[in-house]
């Protein structure tokens, strides 16, 4: 991200983004993080990361058409993008090892 913002020269913007963006921008990370809160909830929370995070790569390779369209072509502006294209293996695997490893309590502790 911080390639891609220093090549567009946005790389300052981002500070007054974040200061200013509508609350409902973060519904989708904000329901998520809601859902991490309770231990029935963590599992709600993979099947919604699961979910979503399919979405993200047909996106961002019509994301990548686009800005070879409009002559975005500089590594470092579609780096981002092209790092997104496909779940990471590294990430994945994090989570399958957390599913696993998940043990969620069922009864109220003594």
């Amino acid at each position: 991200m911080r390639r891609l913002l220093k090549s567009l020269n946005k790389d300052n913007d981002i500070i007054e983004y974040r200061k200013t963006k509508p609350w409902f921008t973060s519904i989708t990370s904000n329901s998520l993080n809601s859902l991490l809160t309770t231990v029935g909830g963590v599992y709600r929370a993979y099947g919604h990361f699961l979910i979503t995070e399919s979405w993200v790569a047909p996106h961002f390779t019509k994301m990548l058409i686009g800005m070879e369209n409009v002559g975005l072509t500089s590594k470092d502006t579609q780096l981002y993008f092209i790092a997104h294209k496909t779940i990471d293996p590294f990430h994945a695997a994090e989570m399958l090892s957390g599913i696993r490893k998940m043990k969620p309590q069922l009864e109220k502790k003594s």
